[in-house]
Formats: C-alpha cells, structure tokens, sequence
C-alpha cells in the first residue's frame, strides 16, 4: 500500500511540474509581448516551416515540423500590437475561382481566419488575437471599389498600411514551406511577391507588394499561384 501511495504522489509531482512548466512557459511568452516595441520581432503560434516530403507521416508532421512563427511589431496602442509575419509562411491563391471578388468574399479570407487559424495557434493564443474591424480603401489608382467593412481575426494588409508600416523594409522571403508550395515562382530566388487586400485594376485581380518590394496597384489575378502570404493580426498584450 506504502508502495502505491508512493508512486501515486511522484505522479502527482511529476504532473505538476509539467503543467508549472507550461504556465512558466505562457507567462514567458506573454510577458515578451507585453515588452515588445515597435520593430522589434516576436515569437507566437506555430506553423510548418520546412517543407513537408510526401511520405511524411501526417500526425509527425503535426506534431515536429511546426515552429515558432515569427512576428514583426508594427504598432503598439491600447494594450494590444500589431504585427506582421516576418517571412511569407504560407502560398495560397487570393481567391480558388477566377471572378470578380473582395477581400469580404476571398478564400484567403475564409482560410486565414479558419483553417490557419485554428492550425497555429491553440486555444489561450486565440483568446489573445483581437478581432478586428478591418476596412479596406479603393484602389487609389484606379478606384476600384476593395469591398465593405469586415470583422477579423487574421487578415492581410491593405496597400496603405504597408505604405504606412512598412516604407523602407517590403522585401520579403518565403519559409521553405511556402516555397515548395510556389512562393517566389518557378524561378525561385530569395524573395517572393505577397498578397494585399485591395482590389488591383479590376476586382478579378488583387493588389500585391512584387518580389522587388515595390506596391504593385495593377496587381495579379486572383488565382495567381506564385504570391506568399503575410498573416497580421492585433493580440492583446
């Protein structure tokens, strides 16, 4: 009986410890975001990197093949900041079909603020991400009408807040996920194109910011496979 009682009280500990580690953990993380200024980068959430072989068994690459994601801090007000994903982490089209679409209406849209975001970030990080009311100006060259007001989680800049955020520092580099997936296109290189939320010169296109980092107000057609993705979001600090 001493025997059990004894083994059952290490368990206890050993179970205790872990769950301390973890809220040390948490704490750790939400005391580096409480921190974090304005151009500085930090950690939060988890998504593949690397790319994933075809005979990958799923549940290890579940499980091992995601790493922390990192963050750009653009802004910080009101107890929350605004960041940006320092790589493209993803390549996904702006829309699945070719027609005319806005951001409201997007697969992106659907996708960012579903599958991804259910993907790389568990339930207390969700908790923290804001959802936000997200507005999207008209093309300014060619006044293409971007959609109505909508309320996000995850979303993708507009062309203005890049203009705002990010003046001298667009380039961009696919993880290696992204790229297997055809970030950067067939030719590769080291940067990649990524996708904004503004209509381009019609609304079967989409504005993005090129390869070169120059904003592109034409933009690609939404199926256009070769754009990352930048996820942005605002989380409560």
């Amino acid at each position: 009986m001493k025997r059990i009682l004894t083994a059952f009280l290490s368990l206890l500990i050993c179970v205790s410890a872990v769950s301390c580690g973890g809220s040390d953990e948490e704490a750790t993380a939400s005391a580096d975001l409480k921190n974090a200024k304005v151009g500085e980068y930090v950690s939060f959430g988890n998504y593949f990197m690397e790319e994933i072989e075809e005979d990958d068994d799923s549940s290890v690459a579940e499980k091992d093949l995601k790493k922390p994601i990192e963050w750009l801090v653009l802004d910080k007000k009101d107890g929350k900041i605004l960041v940006i994903s320092r790589y493209a982490i993803d390549c996904q089209l702006y829309n699945s079909s070719y027609t005319d679409v806005c951001w409201e209406d997007s697969t992106l849209r659907t996708w960012l603020n579903g599958s991804f975001l259910k993907t790389a970030f568990n339930k207390t990080q969700q908790n923290k991400i804001v959802s936000t009311t997200v507005k999207t100006a008209a093309n300014a060259e060619y006044g293409t009408e971007s959609g109505g007001d909508v309320e996000d989680k995850i979303f993708i800049l507009s062309a203005e807040e890049v203009a705002k955020y990010l003046p001298d520092n667009r380039l961009c580099k696919p993880t290696d996920y992204a790229k297997a997936l055809g970030a950067g296109g067939e030719k590769g290189g080291d940067s990649c194109g990524w996708w904004l939320r503004n209509s381009g010169y019609n609304n079967g296109r989409a504005m993005d910011v090129d390869k070169d980092g120059s904003i592109d107000s034409y933009g690609n057609y939404v199926v256009y496979s070769y754009n990352g993705v930048r996820p942005a979001m605002w989380i409560k600090v």
